[in-house]
Formats: C-alpha cells, sequence, structure tokens
C-alpha cells in the first residue's frame, strides 16, 4: 500500500488504511467507542457488526486494549480472523478502538464450507475474504503503525482465541475428534513451555511433542503447520521474558527461529526448528536461573555475545555495548563471572557448536570456520578440553 500518512491525525490515517485494505483486499474497519458503539465503517453489511459481537469476546478486547498499546490479533476458530488497535488521547487513555475484519484462513476455509456451521452463518460467512495469518498480521501492523507510528514485530501482536464453533456450530458444539484435537494441542503446548521455563529439557519428550502437533488434523497442509509453528515461537519469546529473560534476550532468540522458520519447506525442518528453539530457551533460561547473580551491564554482555555468538565479537564491541571503557569492561566481568570475557566467549562457542554437531550436517572444518576459530585443529583441541569429546566422537553419541 502506497500512503501518505499525518503524523498529526491518527484517525485521518487510520481511516485512509482502512479504505485502501477494503479496496485492495476488501477488508471491512470499524472505528468504535471504548463502550464498542460504531463511530463509522467501510461495511455494508450490519450483520458483520453482529458477528463481531458474537464471535469473539467484546470484553477481553476492550480489557487488552485499556490496559495494553500493543495490537491484538483474534482466532475466532474456524479460521475467522479480526485485529484490534487502541487509539489513546493526550491523556494516555483509550480513545477509541479499531477494528480490522472478519477474514478467513485459506487452509481453514474448506471446513466452513463443509456443514459445520448453520446455513444462515454460512451465508455472511461465504463473501469474506480469505487472508493467511502471515498477511492479517502485516495488515494488523500497517493499521498500528498509522495511529501509533511503532514500527512492530509481529511478536510485539498479542493473540487472543475466542470460539465462534459454540457459537454458530449447526451441532450443538465441536464434534468429540475436534474437541480432542484442541485440547490435546493445547496440552503438547503447555508441555513443551513448561518445559522451557523449568530448565528440565528432556529431548526425547520435547521432540515427541513437537511431532505429535505437528502431526494434528488442524495441521493437515505444511501452511498451517508453519503458521502454528510461527505462534508457538511468539508464546515461547513471551514466556522466556516472563521467566526470567531480558526481553531483548529473548527476542533476539525468537526472531532468528522466527527468521527460519518462514523459510522452512518441509515438516522435518520445521520440528528440528521447534526443538532447537525450545531447546535454546531453556538453556538460557537454566543459566540465568543458575548462574550467579550479575549487575545489568554484565548480563547485557553476556546476553549480547549470545544474540551475536556467530559474529567476530570484539571487545571494543562489548563495550561500545554496554558503555564501558574496555578495560573496566575487562575487570568488571572477571570480577561477576570468575571468567575472563575471551574464556567466556570461547565457552559459548564450543557450547553453541554442540547443537550444530547434534542437529546439523554441517561438516566440522566449516563449524569451525562459521565460530571464528582459526583452525579446525583447535578447535577440536578446545572442544575436547572443555567437553572430554572430539567434535566427531561428540556427533556420533548425540546426533539426533
Amino acid at each position: 500500500m502506497n500512503i501518505t500518512l499525518n503524523k498529526s491525525n491518527t484517525s485521518y490515517n487510520a481511516q485512509m488504511i482502512a479504505n485502501a485494505l477494503k479496496g485492495l483486499h476488501h477488508i471491512n474497519y470499524w472505528c468504535l467507542t471504548p463502550t464498542f458503539e460504531v463511530i463509522s465503517t467501510t461495511s455494508e453489511n450490519p450483520k458483520l457488526y453482529e458477528l463481531l459481537l458474537t464471535s469473539s469476546n467484546p470484553e477481553e478486547i476492550l480489557a487488552h486494549c485499556e490496559h495494553n498499546k500493543n495490537p491484538l490479533f483474534l482466532n475466532a476458530g474456524f479460521g475467522l480472523m479480526w485485529g484490534a488497535c487502541s487509539e489513546r488521547g493526550s491523556s494516555g487513555a483509550l480513545k477509541k478502538i479499531h477494528i480490522i475484519g472478519p477474514v478467513l484462513d485459506h487452509h481453514l476455509n474448506e471446513k466452513l464450507m463443509n456443514g459445520g456451521v448453520s446455513e444462515k452463518i454460512l451465508d455472511i460467512l461465504k463473501p469474506l475474504p480469505v487472508v493467511s495469518v502471515k498477511q492479517m498480521l502485516n495488515t494488523i501492523s500497517t493499521l498500528d503503525f498509522g495511529i501509533s507510528g511503532r514500527m512492530l514485530e509481529e511478536e510485539d501482536i498479542h493473540f487472543l482465541s475466542s470460539h465462534i464453533i459454540e457459537h454458530f456450530s449447526s451441532k450443538s458444539g465441536p464434534t468429540p475428534e475436534e474437541s480432542s484435537a484442541f485440547h490435546r494441542l493445547y496440552t503438547l503446548e503447555n508441555a513443551l513451555i513448561n518445559m522451557m521455563i523449568s530448565g528440565k529439557f528432556e529431548k526425547r519428550h520435547a521432540m515427541d511433542c513437537i511431532l505429535e502437533i505437528l502431526s494434528l488434523p488442524s495441521n493437515s497442509t505444511f501452511e498451517s503447520a508453519r503458521e502454528n509453528a510461527q505462534i508457538i515461537t511468539t508464546v515461547a519469546i513471551r514466556a522466556g521474558i516472563k521467566a526470567c529473560l531480558t526481553p531483548e534476550h529473548s527476542y533476539t532468540i525468537g526472531r532468528a527461529y522466527r527468521n527460519q522458520i518462514r523459510q522452512s519447506t518441509q515438516i522435518s525442518e520445521l520440528s528440528r526448528l521447534l526443538f532447537n528453539m525450545i531447546s535454546d530457551f531453556s538453556k538460557e533460561i537454566s543459566r540465568m536461573k543458575d548462574g550467579p547473580k550479575l549487575s545489568r551491564p554484565i548480563q547485557t554482555c553476556c546476553d549480547f555475545i549470545s544474540s551475536h555468538i556467530e559474529d567476530n565479537l570484539t571487545l571494543a564491541q562489548l563495550a561500545e555495548n554496554v558503555g564501558y571503557a574496555e578495560y573496566y569492561l575487562s575487570q568488571k566481568f572477571k570480577k561477576e563471572t570468575g571468567n575472563t570475557i575471551n574464556n567466556y566467549l570461547k565457552e559459548q562457542r564450543i557450547s553453541y557448536s554442540k547443537d550444530l554437531l547434534a542437529h546439523t550436517d554441517l561438516p566440522i572444518e566449516d563449524i569451525a570456520k562459521r565460530l571464528h576459530f582459526c583452525t579446525r585443529s583447535y578447535y577440536s583441541s578446545e572442544f575436547h578440553k572443555l567437553t572430554g569429546y572430539s567434535p566427531a566422537e561428540y556427533r556420533r553419541e548425540h546426533k539426533i
């Protein structure tokens, strides 16, 4: 969309974006008061407003918008999606709620047409535009930018699930098979997150959970499996922050995996990425909980090393990042951690290389170069000092 925005007039910006969405993608827009009264809309169908009130939970949307500035993604079941952004007055109080939708997620669209809802509701849903979750998240971000001027990442958008199926099913509710699948998905995701934040990472159990998640009926296509993997990534980022990680550290881990998930093309690749992500979060949370309590600058230095482990880091870069002189950082780091920066960096690279050995087929020489060891021989020697294995031995015993 090529739109000229007015920084001083958020309502104008929202309306301009809304008109563009309506023209390009047939996505409807509502501007509501905090009591959910319609101020303006691009929709010509009053039944869609009834659909919003029925398929969503207005109280939860209002509570979110009152207490959180970030936009909201609402999954109402059956692939029905909405987005909500808040607009605040000069005092910071909620002034308006901007809603876009509803749209249908294309990979669930056929299920809607297969007798799952009443004919009356089906007539409302049939004309709705089909938009992927990725496109919807981008659209919500665009609307929020017009209102707040902030450039947000996907993981900054909050997710809320409703249960349209309970309202609109032509039967009494979801089938036993659907209820069982929904409950199982929730149970498996919780098992992974609990494993992550407890620091008790069980490799086989984690892989079993991931493989079962990716084989559930809701992930019948690769696209749906990949989108669910993205949602798990978002949940993991927030769980990491809630556990003990700094937002920067948690977002850095999650974003790296989010980018790889976007580019993935096979279920086996998705399962490996999710496994590695939960493992990395678990290790970092354990390290933070079990390690010495560090001052914020030194913790920031450790987090920077962790999130830039494949970069050719220098003491000057680390010192600049925390605002210290190089000599002072070296002394303070040694005092708080009991380790020199060079040794700590080497240990972290060796630890990171364990994952590359266990979870990839990269040649050992390439791993050594990737982590800035001058030769394969030097890398092997340092790896053996810290682990008691040669890299080749470690790979044979730990390859997944």
